[in-house]
């Protein structure tokens, strides 16, 4: 555990070297403008630090212990660090929440096998919609058990205004990842097109109990609450 009468464990002392994102600028600009460095930051991590130690990092007290494993693990971690890294949702931290996001991502991204993200990569940089839409079909006819692929496959459909196909292709994606708050809001939303308002609300509250701060889940939760107390019959 990082603190002032210990040394600081080595992957805070690697993620210290990194540069700070500037005031105002976004986590997704920052990591673009320092890839290199981030590349850096994960190869010598990767040498001194085994995942076992990273996950012993992140049980830290140290709010920027947590920040260094969280960031590590997104990196570097398998999908056994799924359940751990979800947990860190909820801290009180605004910037661990948002490392967890971003971690929680790359993690999907990667899957379970390693070919996984560089089929799906591949997949998304065809030119156009339908295009990508028939590589995400072969994709998840070859590995069924890559979520990440079918939560972008549902994005397409959802595009698409094929909210049963995208709907469908969300149910998976938490079947096989129950802490894809993406998935669940997503699904959600597909309920609400669909004018499925009392579906598409427990979809939602699934996804808040997951991730409680997710941009406009809450006020949806509301309205969808009082919109369906309206639409009930008087006694």
């Amino acid at each position: 555990m990082a603190s002032s009468r210990g040394p600081l464990p080595l992957v805070v002392r690697n993620f210290l070297r990194l540069k700070t994102p500037k005031a105002g600028q976004s986590r997704e600009h920052w990591i673009r403008r320092n890839h290199r460095s981030i590349e850096h930051f994960s190869t010598r991590t990767a040498r001194r630090c085994s995942e076992a130690t990273l996950l012993r990092v992140l049980e830290s007290h140290d709010p920027q212990a947590r920040e260094a494993a969280l960031f590590a693990l997104g990196l570097l971690g398998s999908w056994n660090c799924n359940a751990s890294l979800a947990r860190f949702l909820h801290d009180d931290e605004d910037i661990i929440r948002e490392v967890t996001v971003e971690s929680l991502w790359r993690l999907w991204f990667r899957g379970t096998e390693p070919n996984d993200y560089v089929m799906l990569q591949q997949a998304l940089a065809l030119a156009d919609r339908e295009t990508v839409l028939k590589a995400l079909n072969a994709v998840v006819l070859k590995r069924p058990d890559f979520a990440e692929a079918w939560n972008q496959r549902a994005i397409i459909h959802f595009q698409n205004r094929h909210f049963d196909a995208a709907a469908r292709d969300c149910m998976k994606v938490i079947r096989l990842n129950r802490f894809h708050f993406g998935a669940l809001a997503g699904l959600a939303n597909c309920l609400m097109h669909l004018d499925r308002h009392a579906q598409a609300l427990k979809a939602f509250r699934r996804a808040q109990r997951i991730h409680p701060f997710m941009e406009g889940v809450a006020s949806t939760i509301r309205l969808l609450e009082q919109s369906l107390r309206d639409d009930r019959p008087n006694a």
